[in-house]
């Protein structure tokens, strides 16, 4: 049989309270060096002295050094105590700073945030040889715990110090600070989360930290994609691309009406990166793409005033193909060749006497400027028009692009219900009154509202509906009412088969303990088990005939 090893008896001595060095490590005491309220301790060890012997280390530079009991050993100074009980164990640096934490943690009363502390210490904390005495991974099974709760707590160091400080001060719990550690590196988005939680009341910390990582998230994936079009040479379109008269590549109703493919060899063609990290492509010159404006009728008379008129016989002589024989009479060449140019005295051809161009009248001159100045505000009112739905299409998209983002944020995580069930609710009350010719007496009267309500600019229904959340969940399911009772009213035909139909007697089983008559039962049965209200209600619950307000349905 194996020989059981001897139990070492615990070196315990009487130890002067003086020689013994308190940890700065304590996790008790890592915080703001508070040990709490020691008055009933120092009372029980005044009256029974120190019960559990306190654990140091071998003497020190004429001290010991402490490894827990640290509140015995405050409470004995207290009552007055000059040496108290202390087993003396050899520790190294490692298994002193693990037996303290273990010894603590087993403890109640430890705070997050004092264990969060005593994280961060040990894994500060280095031996005589300079190197870290942990990690996570080694510190965790020393301590017992998940090396991702360390990694958690210890990250809200990260943060910046006045989150600590909320957290010292309850402002925050430790659940919500250990949500904020993935936003540490970007203060700003630490500071939206944390105004997001205390202006919105239905938005939690980790809607709220969600909302900002995907900011993160999408500004990473915006410049990652400009990255790869960086290194593929593409041209990449200047920011303000809509304010220089660029336009995207669409469908022509804001957009320039021409496919991508089609406009990809062009030398005003450019890549940008949307909102969300996608690529799309612009045209940078527009004005390239438009068709030649049509010549006016006074611009075609005008050049063909300029054009110079040659004579007949030049004329002729071009239209043929063949140019004539010269005559060999010279009286007919003469003849042929016209009058001869008059000549100066001296023999030298006369020049041909040219008309200057009349000079304009101040009238002409006038209207003239006055078209100029006309055609240079048309010209100023289109590029401003330009401009304006330039900005107006930018606005619009971005947007679009802010809003998609945030639903998508909003429903990837939990939804808050009040929120949730206000906009449902509002939704139903609000679309059945777009129509203008909705009849809502039929909601008035289950309202109990005053069906004889003088006209307003707000129909009664609405102005119930605003007056709590209470109101317009009512509102909301009178709206629903009256669309099933609007199948079940249609004649001789009433629709016990529609979804609605069924959903509605549903929620009066339930909800208001109503008991389907045999009537109902075996019309609500004609698809089959599903569509037949459960028989909850009093076995003289009256029914109420199909498309007439009753008892039932008013409630």
């Amino acid at each position: 049989m194996p020989t059981a090893k001897p139990t070492v008896k615990p070196n315990v001595q009487s130890l002067p309270v003086d020689e013994i060095e308190p940890s700065p490590d304590n996790p008790r005491t890592a915080v703001d060096g508070n040990l709490g309220d020691l008055t009933e301790l120092t009372e029980l060890i005044k009256a029974q002295g120190v019960l559990q012997h306190l654990v140091v280390c071998p003497k020190r530079d004429g001290r010991y050094p402490l490894v827990f009991g640290e509140r015995r050993l405050a409470a004995a100074k207290l009552a007055g105590l000059t040496e108290v009980p202390a087993e003396i164990r050899d520790y190294n640096d490692a298994e002193r700073f693990a037996a303290m934490y273990g010894e603590n943690f087993g403890r109640q009363g430890l705070t997050p945030l004092q264990e969060a502390f005593a994280y961060q210490r040990a894994l500060e904390r280095k031996g005589p040889d300079g190197k870290k005495l942990f990690t996570q991974r080694t510190l965790a099974p020393r301590l017992g715990v998940g090396q991702a709760k360390i990694s958690k707590y210890t990250g809200i160091f990260k943060l910046p110090e006045h989150v600590v400080d909320m957290l010292k001060a309850g402002e925050l719990t430790i659940t919500e600070v250990v949500l904020l550690v993935p936003l540490a590196k970007d203060p700003a988005r630490v500071a939206a989360a944390l105004r997001d939680v205390g202006e919105h009341r239905d938005v939690d910390m980790e809607t709220a930290v969600r909302k900002q990582q995907a900011d993160l998230d999408r500004e990473a994936k915006v410049a990652q994609a400009r990255k790869e079009l960086q290194a593929a040479g593409v041209r990449i379109a200047p920011d303000d691309w809509r304010d220089q008269g660029a336009k995207r590549l669409g469908d022509g109703v804001y957009d320039l009406d021409m496919a991508v493919e089609e406009h990809a060899g062009e030398p005003c063609h450019a890549a940008m990166v949307t909102h969300h990290g996608d690529v799309a492509y612009v045209c940078t010159e527009p004005d390239r793409h438009r068709p030649a404006p049509e010549p006016t009728p006074t611009s075609d008379l005008a050049d063909a005033a300029t054009v110079p008129v040659q004579p007949a016989a030049e004329a002729a002589t071009h239209s043929d193909s063949q140019p004539p024989e010269a005559p060999t009479d010279p009286a007919a060449a003469a003849a042929s060749i016209g009058p001869a140019a008059p000549q100066d005295t001296d023999g030298a051809p006369q020049a041909l006497a040219v008309e200057p161009p009349p000079t304009p009248t101040p009238e002409e001159v006038a209207a003239k400027a006055r078209m100029e100045a006309a055609r240079a505000a048309a010209a100023a009112e289109r590029e401003e028009r330009e401009r304006r739905e330039r900005e107006f299409a930018a606005n619009l998209e971005a947007a679009y692009q802010a809003r998609t983002g945030a639903l998508r944020t909003l429903l990837a995580g939990r939804l808050s219900r009040p929120e949730a069930t206000r906009l449902l609710a509002n939704f139903l009350v609000h679309l059945a009154h777009q129509d203008l010719a909705y009849d809502d007496s039929y909601l008035r009267h289950v309202l109990s509202l005053d069906e004889h309500a003088q006209p307003s600019d707000e129909p009664p229904v609405l102005a119930f509906a605003a007056k709590s959340d209470d109101a317009l969940l009512r509102a909301a399911v009178g709206v629903v009412a009256d669309n099933a009772e609007e199948a079940l009213g249609a004649g001789d035909e009433p629709d016990f088969t529609n979804p609605l139909v069924v959903l509605f007697y549903q929620y009066l089983t339930t909800a208001t303990a109503y008991k389907a008559s045999d009537f109902e039962r075996a019309q609500l049965g004609h698809d089959g088990d599903e569509g037949e209200p459960a028989d909850t209600a009093p076995a003289d619950a009256e029914a109420s005939p199909a498309g007439k307000p009753g008892p039932g349905a008013a409630a």
